[in-house]
């Protein structure tokens, strides 16, 4: 039996540095990847006869297009892989789970050519990741990725329901009570809230690329933080008078396992930071 994968690349081996890269990035997110460099034959020593359940169960497909994987033939992985892809997601006509990637200029085979490819040289590597968690986050809500935040992949167990609601920015956000604005770069807000929680924090939701929103990165990597703190102060400057739409929820602590904490995310603060932090982050570097 294979296992059911959240995403499975599929490749030539001319391509392995950017199936390598996109690896590396989605592997903060704790989502199952499949990809063959990295685990060689992860179907166990039955790679052919269970290579169709791989990309037939995986939540989401992502095919790298390329001259070398468009002169694939059978019995290679890639062309077994695309036939796999077809079936499920033209036939099948479930295009919400694939996300096709071209690298280079070749023409599209014509048994892909009614999909909608991305760019490589015109996303980058980042740009993947952030359609992968977008997509991932539709498909867990089973709603369109623009229509709310969600919570990043292996965080829904502690963190609650979201809520609709308003809510305003403190203007003591760079002087917060609990220094989170400088060890985190988090908004304190302004939300009476009835489950006793005195400071509001606005934070990223799992919408938001990892750089911006994993703790350990942010605190790791300085430029990562002072990034996301210069785009968070625009973001504020901008929004200070506003009354903005958000969805909060409640969390628990490793500390205080039965406490619930109230936090919010807000969909104009996701793309603001999505749409500016690297241009922050290239101010830095």
């Amino acid at each position: 039996m294979t296992i059911k994968y959240d995403l499975a690349i599929s490749y030539a081996s001319d391509d392995t540095w950017l199936a390598n890269d996109i690896y590396e990035l989605l592997s903060p997110y704790n989502i199952s990847i499949y990809c063959y460099s990295k685990m060689l034959d992860a179907s166990g020593g039955r790679l052919r006869e269970n290579l169709k359940q791989v990309y037939d169960d995986s939540r989401i497909n992502l095919l790298v297009w390329s001259k070398s994987y468009a002169e694939s033939v059978e019995p290679s992985f890639p062309a077994m892989e695309r036939r796999f892809l077809v079936d499920r997601h033209i036939y099948e006509n479930d295009h919400k789970s694939l996300i096709p990637v071209v690298v280079d200029g070749h023409e599209i085979g014509k048994d892909l050519k009614s999909l909608l490819f991305h760019n490589i040289r015109q996303i980058g590597v980042t740009g993947i990741e952030k359609i992968v968690n977008e997509r991932l986050g539709a498909l867990r809500s089973g709603k369109s990725a623009d229509q709310r935040p969600f919570h990043p992949v292996s965080t829904e167990s502690w963190r609650g329901d979201l809520h609709l609601c308003n809510f305003r920015l403190s203007s003591n956000f760079e002087r917060d009570p609990l220094n989170r604005w400088k060890s985190l770069a988090d908004v304190l807000i302004d939300f009476p809230n009835g489950e006793g929680t005195k400071h509001v924090y606005l934070i990223p939701s799992g919408a938001c690329l990892v750089n911006m929103r994993h703790t350990n990165r942010l605190r790791s990597n300085e430029a990562f933080l002072e990034a996301k703190r210069r785009v968070s102060r625009d973001f504020c400057n901008l929004h200070m008078e506003s009354v903005l739409k958000g969805y909060w929820y409640t969390y628990s602590t490793v500390k205080s396992p039965e406490a619930r904490v109230v936090a919010m995310y807000c969909k104009q603060y996701d793309e603001f930071l999505n749409d500016h932090f690297d241009a922050a982050l290239a101010d830095l570097i």
